[in-house]
């Protein structure tokens, strides 16, 4: 990315407004890529970039996705006080990847498209599932 004296984002705010502005598909979007269709950039956000690709409704589901996930690690350590120990060391550790990996994508499109954040990110949320589903099937 250039630098830009006047930006202190690397010019991913201005993009991020680009994308909002020049879109002309707000509930729908443009499909995969729609970052890159409309502003020939990438946004390096996941909301930007959702909605740039599958419009409100695609922005609604990642929203959905950051709420599920954020209140079940809620959950986990403070609710259910996880300990540190061995037996949940995977446990605990997907829940600070997986908290990682979704505030990364604040400022980073990873998770939001088919790259390796996304399958690590799909990992820890399957350990974190299973790890709900036993506590509630024992």
């Amino acid at each position: 990315r250039p630098l830009e004296a006047q930006s202190f984002s690397s010019n991913r705010v201005n993009y991020w407004k680009d994308v909002i502005s020049s879109s002309k598909r707000p509930f729908f979007g443009y499909g995969v890529l729609g970052d890159k269709f409309l502003i020939n950039k990438n946004s390096s956000n996941a909301f930007v970039y959702s909605y740039a690709s599958g419009g409100f409704i695609a922005v609604l589901l990642i929203i959905i996705i950051f709420f599920r996930y954020t209140f079940l690690s809620i959950k986990l350590i403070l609710i259910d006080k996880i300990v540190l120990n061995n037996r949940n060391l995977i446990l605990l550790s997907s829940i600070f990847t997986l908290n990682f990996l979704m505030y990364r994508s604040l400022a980073e499109v990873g998770i939001a498209v088919f790259s390796i954040d996304f399958m690590i990110f799909l990992a820890c949320i399957s350990i974190c599932e299973k790890s709900i589903s036993q506590k509630y099937n024992n």
